[in-house]
C-alpha cells in the first residue's frame, strides 16, 4: 500500500510537469501548493555559504518557512530525501535579528525548548530536525544537508 501511494503521487508529480511545463533541477521535486521546487544538488553541503550559494545556482535560496503546515512540509520532505539528520534552513542571525536569506519576513518560529542558545558561541544559523520539526541554532560551517526552495519555471 504504501509502495503505491508513493507511485501515485511520482505519477501526480509527473504529470503535473507535464500539464504545467513545471521545470525542476534533478534530485527537486515540484509542489504545486507552493509553485516551488524542494530539493537539494548534494546530500551533505560545506556550510552556510556555499549552501545558499548552490541553492542561488540553482535559481533559489535556502527554505525559508512561514508556517507550521509548510514548517512540518519541509521535515517531512527533508525525512523522505535526506534521512534523520537537520537540515540547514535559510535562517541566519544578523547581529540580535534573525532574517530570512531571501529578505521575506520573520513572521513564524518553530524553535525548540531553549534555543536559540548560542551554546558553543557563533550559532547564527538555523537547523530543521525532521523528526520533530524543531529548530535549533548552530554554527554556519557545518558540514550539513541542507534543502532549497526555487520558484516555479514554466517551460515556454
Amino acid at each position: 500500500m504504501h509502495n503505491y501511494n508513493e507511485k501515485v503521487a511520482s505519477t501526480y508529480k509527473t504529470k503535473i510537469r507535464r500539464i504545467f511545463g513545471v521545470d525542476c533541477p534533478s534530485g527537486f521535486d515540484y509542489f504545486p501548493e507552493w509553485q516551488l521546487c524542494i530539493g537539494s544538488t548534494l546530500k551533505e553541503g560545506d556550510g552556510w555559504t556555499a549552501n545558499e550559494q548552490s541553492c542561488f545556482i540553482e535559481g533559489g535560496n535556502l527554505v525559508a518557512i512561514h508556517d507550521a503546515f509548510y514548517n512540518n512540509f519541509i521535515g517531512t520532505t527533508a525525512l523522505k530525501q535526506m534521512g534523520s539528520y537537520r537540515v540547514m534552513i535559510g535562517l541566519k542571525q544578523n547581529g540580535t535579528v534573525w532574517e530570512w536569506v531571501d529578505g521575506s519576513a520573520f513572521d513564524y518560529q518553530r524553535w525548540a525548548p531553549g534555543e536559540p542558545s548560542n551554546k558553543y558561541g557563533d550559532e547564527d544559523c538555523a537547523y530543521l530536525d525532521p523528526n520533530n520539526n524543531n529548530w535549533y541554532s548552530g554554527e554556519c560551517f557545518y558540514l550539513t544537508n541542507f534543502l532549497c526552495q526555487i520558484p516555479l519555471v514554466l517551460n515556454k
